[in-house]
């Protein structure tokens, strides 16, 4: 009897441990190594094995007090010149994401595309807050790992999607509240005080002083274009769409109408924009005036098939920069 319960012991054991190792299963890895990522989601494996999740989240801590100091200094009007550490810390960081945006199983628009992708966010995230000395907690890791899976599952859809969207400007804009809506959850799994580390206040509403925005999606593809009056500006834009989709005499006059409708709709400019940057949320405003501004001229049959392709691709987008003086 004795050698029977044991074996049932046995094979009760078996059976506690099989089970634990499968609800673990969905569940965030806990792994000694670094290097490795943190949250790890079905088809990604080998995608987000390749980097050093560790150095990346090295350099975003690194990079925190120096994007900070270079937003305040914009913000007070003082010298903008970024400090020298900040441009090789850059570069680090966009060869891991440049490395990740290789991978054929990642989703994304350009660099920061990617990087907002859900299966990178979150690990970004844990890796950064880690190397700040402000870790997740074992229940915000949990929560984060959900997440990531929902959005993983949303991203698929979203680029299935975008399959039935022509407007290149417009699946860039979807792309964009998507990474927006994850972010904001993401945020909420966080203190304050981890909230602050990922993008601190001074950083918020400014294009390119941040990596966890989702309006960085948008950044490399807006276009600052400097103008001192209303007609100063219709006249810049003319000039851009001009060159840019290769209108000619017989189709300027249409695109100049529906141009002098878009200027004169244009919201009011942020105040800090007088001093050179560009704020993210006046660019977002901007890139979906621009789509339906496009949606319009594509309307119109007196363009030809060239032209209409142009404006179907085009993902640049045009934003306004008052200025105290006019151009010369």
């Amino acid at each position: 009897m004795s050698v029977l319960r044991a074996l049932m012991a046995l094979l009760l054991a078996l059976l506690v441990t099989l089970c634990g190792r499968e609800a673990q299963a969905d569940r965030p890895r806990v792994d000694s190594n670094g290097a490795h990522p943190r949250f790890l989601y079905p088809g990604f494996e080998g995608s987000l094995s390749s980097i050093n999740w560790q150095d990346l989240g090295h350099d975003l801590a690194l990079l925190h007090p120096l994007l900070v100091q270079g937003a305040t200094h914009l913000r007070e009007g003082s010298s903008s010149d970024r400090a020298p550490a900040l441009e090789p810390l850059q570069r680090s960081v966009r060869q891991h994401v440049n490395r990740m945006a290789s991978q054929p199983a990642l989703s994304g628009t350009g660099p920061h595309g990617v990087f907002m992708h859900p299966a990178i966010l979150v690990n970004a995230i844990h890796f950064t807050l880690d190397e700040c000395r402000k870790p997740l907690t074992a229940e915000q890791a949990e929560e984060l790992f959900y997440l990531g899976s929902q959005f993983v599952a949303r991203e698929q859809l979203r680029v299935e999607g975008a399959r039935a969207e022509p407007l290149a400007l417009a699946r860039l804009l979807v792309e964009m509240r998507l990474r927006g809506e994850m972010l904001g959850w993401a945020r909420a799994t966080l203190t304050p005080k981890q909230q602050s580390l990922l993008q601190p206040t001074a950083t918020r509403d400014l294009v390119g002083w941040s990596y966890f925005s989702a309006a960085s999606v948008l950044s490399s593809h807006a276009r600052p274009v400097a103008y001192a009056g209303s007609s100063e500006l219709l006249d810049v834009l003319v000039r851009w769409h001009a060159a840019r989709f290769g209108f000619g005499k017989s189709e300027l006059p249409i695109v100049r109408v529906h141009l002098k409708k878009f200027v004169d709709g244009l919201p009011a400019e942020p105040a800090l924009q007088k001093r050179g940057v560009i704020c993210e949320s006046f660019a977002v405003k901007m890139a979906e005036a621009t789509a339906q501004l496009r949606r319009t001229l594509l309307a119109e049959k007196s363009f030809t098939w060239a032209q209409r392709d142009r404006m179907l691709r085009e993902k640049n987008f045009c934003v306004p920069v008052r200025i105290a003086a006019p151009l010369r």
